[in-house]
């Protein structure tokens, strides 16, 4: 999923799994619209309204040449509107009931508002309000019929041979605190 706020591009990325992959460009299409439903259902009303969705793009990793399709997102914050900068984010962990670097996935936060925050953290119902989005956006993709998962493309610092993809089955947020995705700062990239 890829956003524009203040004139810089934010993507998060997530990953499915499939029986039989996804080499058939109409299920990637029906996997992408039911992702911006469930932002859409669950997400965009925390975020600032200056977040606007550019695209979305889905590709089946199963082959080399695998099929592709990228579609608009023209989802937008529907949240506060006193934005904190595009680097300012929290992050969620995803969970898959396994222990392990291999097994366990993240996501940061798109459109802050300073009024999900006290100093340094976010406030306790901005918490509870992330991660039960998170949680409802799952849940909603799970019941469309879809697998999320986190996927390790590396074991010990060396590169597999082939991907480990493991089933997520929750979502909590790391912690309170605030972080800093520096990719996100005006100018310095996706």
């Amino acid at each position: 999923m890829v956003f524009l706020q203040d004139g810089q591009k934010l993507v998060n990325v997530f990953h499915f799994k499939r029986a039989g992959g996804f080499a058939d460009p109409t299920l990637l299409a029906d996997l992408a619209a039911d992702v911006i439903t469930a932002w859409a259902d669950h997400i965009q009303d925390l975020q600032v309204p200056q977040v606007t969705g550019l695209t979305v793009a889905a590709v089946d990793l199963t082959s080399a040449s695998g099929s592709g399709i990228e579609i608009p997102n023209t989802l937008h914050g529907n949240g506060s509107n006193s934005p904190l900068p595009t680097n300012v984010t929290v992050s969620t962990k995803w969970i898959t009931g396994f222990t392990g670097r291999s097994f366990r996935g993240r996501t940061y936060f798109i459109g802050l508002s300073g009024e999900q925050i006290a100093g340094n953290d976010l406030t306790l119902g901005a918490a509870g309000d992330i991660e039960s989005s998170w949680n409802a956006f799952f849940d909603q993709l799970t019941a469309a019929g879809h697998t999320m998962v986190v996927v390790s493309y590396r074991a010990g610092g060396v590169p597999r041979t082939t991907a480990v993809a493991t089933p997520i089955i929750g979502a909590v947020l790391a912690d309170n605190h605030l972080d800093s995705q520096r990719r996100r700062l005006t100018g310095r990239g996706e």
